[in-house]
């Protein structure tokens, strides 16, 4: 009798952390973020490209043009340069002039949406909600 109530213990942990044990963090984090784009990929994604998104802490949409030779363009200020961009490490980088400053952002993929994230955090800044290639631009 004793060996069948530990035979049954065992299996209700053995059963416990199969149902109840959290998936690895890698698995978490591909689940929620999606896909890190590699260097090559940011590069291509960005190169003559219009980005309309927009910000988690509630600033006004954005919507970017990136253009082939690293310049940085506000649509709403009427293909205004505003900048430019580059990729470093796998990071798509802007730096503004008004105000200046750079910033760079980890870029995700899931489902066709793209997710900047800070470099190596789980802090989301924005999304994306709409991508246009312009390639010529």
């Amino acid at each position: 009798m004793t060996s069948l109530k530990t035979a049954l213990i065992v299996l209700g942990l053995v059963w416990v952390g199969i149902v109840w044990a959290p998936s690895s963090h890698a698995e978490e984090a591909e689940e929620t973020k999606g896909r890190q784009l590699l260097e090559e990929e940011v590069l291509d994604l960005f190169s003559g490209t219009v980005m309309f998104g927009k910000y988690t802490d509630g600033r006004p949409d954005w919507k970017e043009q990136t253009s082939v030779n690293g310049e940085l363009l506000d649509v709403e200020q009427e293909w205004v340069v505003v900048g430019t961009w580059t990729v470093v490490s796998d990071m798509v980088c802007y730096r503004y002039w008004e105000p200046p400053g750079t910033h760079c952002f980890d870029v995700f993929e899931r489902d066709e949406t793209y997710y900047f994230y800070l470099p190596g955090t789980d802090k989301l800044i924005a999304h994306s909600y709409k991508v246009e290639k312009r390639p010529m631009m």
